[in-house]
């Protein structure tokens, strides 16, 4: 069983990498182009082909993330502080799937295809939450593993 549990951590950590850091590519490499005249298109394909990854990892993290709790014997009462941490970060995940699946299926493929300043604007303020969120996320995940 502990042979499942450490590839499951590591899928878990291999996954929050990916998403995080898609995230963080994103922020760093292509929204500064946001002025040029190919932004919007290239931002639609890359966020079509980052939406197909995404839907893939959220479910893999939650999955991934349930059994790393039930093997290292969360009980999912609210009994200690660090079940409240546990629930607190159970809590932000799903947040996360609903900004995410609120970003991924309105408001960013509406923003790219009709060009509207506001609804660009929203979608890069909802991403700019998720980003936060997904770090807040990693912070939780060490305190919960290492203590604070």
């Amino acid at each position: 069983m502990r042979i499942l549990y450490l590839i499951s951590v590591f899928i878990h950590i291999i996954c929050a990498v990916i998403w995080l850091g898609g995230m963080f590519s994103l922020i760093l490499f292509f929204i500064p182009l946001r002025k040029e005249p190919y932004f919007l298109e290239v931002v639609h394909k890359l966020g079509e082909q980052f939406r197909f990854i995404g839907w893939i990892i959220l479910p893999l993290l939650l999955i991934t993330g349930l059994f790393n709790l039930i093997y290292r014997g969360f009980d999912f009462s609210f009994s200690s502080s660090y079940n409240k941490i546990i629930w607190l970060k159970i809590f932000l995940f799903l947040v996360i799937i609903v900004i995410s699946a609120i970003h991924d299926f309105y408001i960013g493929p509406r923003a790219t295809r009709t060009k509207d300043k506001k609804l660009l604007n929203y979608s890069r303020t909802i991403g700019r939450i998720n980003f936060i969120l997904a770090i807040i996320m990693v912070i939780i995940g060490i305190i919960i593993v290492r203590g604070l």
